[in-house]
């Protein structure tokens, strides 16, 4: 857990990386300022011992960046001293994040004070640390020791870890890229000496400015295969690919590792070879103030293009957030973007009819709103022609699978309970007979009660999909599911002990497979469909927890918590009869804070510390928390601070009274 000390020294190593960054840019213009190659010196011995930072905080490295950013990768004994290329050796693709950048700011601070030891005044070394990211040494004592850092400052300086490949020199020459995280097999070892060099220009538009970090990488299918090489002097990247295939993106990070801007070009639009050699690339800024767009559902189809709705009131469940869109129909939550949080929203405008939809901080949203002209020819048909009575006040499900955008056929769709209704070929026309998706990949459930309901997705007898979708009275729950397919590894962990390997793990979740297992390392890859609603993970260690289910994230990654029951029942005194509704979370704050549920109380919510004891909110910050007695359903979580009532965020819990709910967060402030 972090302690305000922490903090405070985790964020002056951030203003370090600043003045690092300033050394950086009087190197690459040395026409302005001239610095020799001694004037920064080899440092001391430089020791970080080991605080009690938690495994589940370090969960969210593969796909957020961290609010305070710190160097926990790997540990050696203490006073040994390892070169950076050393350092990178040992920590592996996964833990080098911004490695050189962190390196340079710990050089930075060295230089200035030699003596100067970074330390933490816990006692305590928390085992649940040492297999975080590789294995670490048992001595208690155990240290990261950054020493003999060897930097070369002065007309050139190469920066590379894998964020960041810039050569800042007036030749021509390159560093070696660092490998990409994840590779292709078959990409990786394809030969490159029949291939190709794809060279552009690159320009950053709309005010921005080169401030921390740039990468270019060759992406296939979603999957990053290649770095590639940047020249800041000239304003240009290269990149050798095996393949004319994909996307080459070009990514700008802040001097605080946020990625805010990016652009891109698509190599299967290049006509000729001749064209490789100037795929300018313009880098435009991201709009993290942007959760999503609203769009016209009348404008939904092959070869239409979607019309965004304007002036559409959109309302933040339990954030108590609302907002109208602009021209673009986009919808913007400043404040809200910024918490890390899943709710449920409402889209509404006079003359559509109410959508209801699950929206997620950290993700695009599109949704759909219907016009009443649209939904009310929908209904009456259904009166007319299918003598469906009844169903225009009651909720409604409205959707379509697609693949890469383009409507599928042959799909089938399935509500426990419920009939599913198709359309004709070519037309929203629903037909009674039909019995799988047509042309336009329709399909629609009507007269829904209130509540949470888990769509399938089947082609042809296997279920490849399963959707979590609310439903509300006189409302349209859109759901839009892209089946083609996105890869994405389940990695399970203990954040109660880090020693402790979780047993073999089955989980249902992946396209086509009823249950996969993990290997030997805790993790599960296969490839997820893609859609507005979440997708639900449901999975048990073997001889270990009961059946758990988890509300995944759109991650390539996605960190799972696997815990003893043992914790829950004997140390937490909460009852884990499964009929009895109970949930489990891990959520790292830097500051003290309480959760509730905002549609009901339940029974007991008991808070605990990374050692599994129960303590008090108000006087101490919680790892983590249980919350037992309630029925089942859907649940907003609302994260509260202690000292006053502000919201800080909101979760989503979802419990069918089968299995555990699991729920892996991080509070951003």
């Amino acid at each position: 857990m972090y302690r305000q000390k922490d903090l405070f020294i985790l964020k002056a190593l951030r203003l370090l990386s600043l003045s690092t960054w300033f050394i950086f840019t009087l190197c690459v213009f040395p026409n302005h300022t001239q610095i020799s190659s001694s004037s920064l010196v080899t440092s001391e011995a430089f020791s970080v011992p080991f605080s009690d930072f938690s495994p589940a905080y370090a969960a969210f490295e593969d796909e957020f960046m961290f609010e305070d950013d710190f160097v926990v990768a790997t540990a050696l004994p203490a006073g040994e001293s390892v070169s950076i290329e050393k350092i990178e050796k040992i920590l592996g693709p996964k833990a080098k994040k911004s490695l050189a950048k962190k390196a340079l700011s710990l050089a930075s601070w060295v230089s200035s004070e030699p003596d100067s030891t970074l330390h933490s005044d816990s006692t305590k070394r928390s085992n649940a640390l040492k297999k975080v990211n590789g294995e670490f040494s048992k001595d208690s004592q155990t240290e990261l020791s950054l020493s003999t850092m060897k930097l070369s400052f002065g007309p050139m300086i190469a920066v590379n870890d894998t964020r960041t490949s810039i050569q800042a020199s007036t030749s021509q020459t390159m560093e070696k890229p660092s490998p990409a995280p994840e590779k292709s097999e078959e990409l990786k070892t394809k030969s490159l000496e029949n291939s190709f060099w794809v060279k552009g220009a690159i320009e950053l538009k709309d005010g921005l400015a080169f401030l921390g970090a740039m990468e270019v990488s060759w992406v296939v299918n979603d999957e990053e295969i290649r770095r590639g090489y940047i020249n800041m002097v000239d304003g240009t990247y290269e990149i050798n690919i095996p393949e004319i295939i994909g996307q080459i993106y070009i990514s700008l990070y802040s001097e605080n590792d946020e990625l805010v801007g990016e652009g891109v070009v698509d190599l299967e639009e290049i006509s000729s070879i001749k064209e490789l050699s100037s795929a300018d690339i313009d880098v435009r800024p991201i709009d993290w103030n942007k959760a999503g767009q609203v769009y016209d559902a009348h404008y939904i189809g092959p070869g239409v293009k979607a019309r965004p709705v304007q002036e559409t009131r959109v309302d933040l469940y339990a954030f108590n957030a609302s907002t109208e869109t602009n021209a673009k129909g986009e919808i913007r939550f400043p404040d809200w973007k910024k918490s890390n949080s899943r709710t449920l929203a409402l889209a509404s405008k006079k003359g559509y009819r109410d959508s209801i939809f699950l929206i997620d901080s950290k993700k695009m949203a599109k949704t759909l709103l219907f016009p009443n002209s649209y939904i009310d020819s929908f209904f009456t048909w259904l009166e007319d022609q299918l003598g469906i009575f009844n169903v225009k006040d009651q909720g409604t499900i409205y959707g379509a699978i697609v693949s890469n955008g383009e409507p599928q056929s042959g799909f089938q769709v399935h509500l426990e309970g419920k009939s599913p209704l198709y359309f004709m070929d070519g037309a929203p026309i629903a037909l009674k007979d039909k019995k799988v998706t047509s042309t336009n990949g329709l399909f629609a459930f009507v007269g829904l009660d209130d509540g949470e309901y888990l769509v399938l997705i089947e082609k042809d007898g296997v279920v490849i999909d399963r959707q979590l979708v609310v439903v509300e009275q006189a409302k349209i729950s859109p759901l839009w599911v892209d089946v083609v397919g996105k890869k994405k590894k389940l990695q399970f962990f203990d954040p109660m002990d880090g020693e402790r390997k979780p047993k073999a793990i089955v989980a249902s979740f992946f396209d086509g497979e009823q249950a996969l297992t993990s290997n030997n390392n805790g993790e599960i890859v296969g490839k997820t469909a893609s859609s507005a609603s979440p997708n639900l993970v449901d999975y048990q260690e073997v001889d270990g927890l009961a059946s758990t289910t988890f509300i995944s994230r759109e991650r390539k990654v996605e960190w799972i918590p696997v815990v003893d029951k043992h914790l829950i029942n004997k140390v937490l005194g909460v009852d884990t009869r499964t009929n009895h509704g109970v949930a489990l979370a891990f959520l790292q704050s830097p500051i003290k804070y309480k959760v509730r549920f905002e549609e009901m109380d339940p029974e007991k919510i008991t808070y605990f510390n990374l050692s599994g004891q129960v303590i008090d909110p108000n006087i101490e910050v919680a790892y983590g928390f249980a919350i037992s007695g309630f029925p089942p359903g859907l649940y907003t979580l609302v994260v509260e601070s202690v000292e006053d009532p502000t919201i800080l965020m909101t979760d989503l819990v979802f419990n069918d009274h089968q299995s555990i709910s699991i729920i892996n967060n991080r509070l951003t402030l």
